[in-house]
């Protein structure tokens, strides 16, 4: 459908990880003369999500396999605000074990570059 307002077109997470802010899993765009938009720019969205991503079109997903994307933010607990609790959530899991939520980097590793993005979104809402 052409010219398809990107507003009623947006991203979920099947675990509820990833914690939206106003608009900030819409496509960058209406959809074009074929019917299509795309996501190119960062989702303003809190928390973090391993799991399926689907397309969501008027509050209905969209048929067939989600989508196979990781995503994580420096607002760890998904509330919207980027604060000690995250900085706190970050430091247990930093010299423990690999965890996603904490590589802000996508590298495999937690080092000093997690650090520095993690510092980048203190004091930040809706990251």
């Amino acid at each position: 459908m052409p010219d398809f307002p990107a507003e009623d077109i947006w991203l979920e997470s099947d675990d509820g990880g990833m914690v939206p802010c106003s608009g900030g899993t819409n496509p960058d765009a209406n959809t074009n003369t074929d019917g299509l938009t795309w996501w190119t720019t960062p989702l303003n969205a809190g928390g973090y999500s391993t799991s399926a991503l689907r397309v969501y079109v008027n509050g209905i997903s969209l048929p067939g396999a989600p989508l196979t994307l990781f995503l994580n933010s420096a607002d760890i607990n998904g509330d919207r605000l980027v604060n000690l609790m995250d900085v706190v959530l970050f430091s247990q899991v930093f010299f423990g074990p690999y965890a996603f939520r904490a590589d802000f980097y996508a590298d495999g590793v937690l080092n000093i570059v997690d650090v520095g993005r993690m510092a980048q979104g203190l004091g930040r809402s809706c990251p």
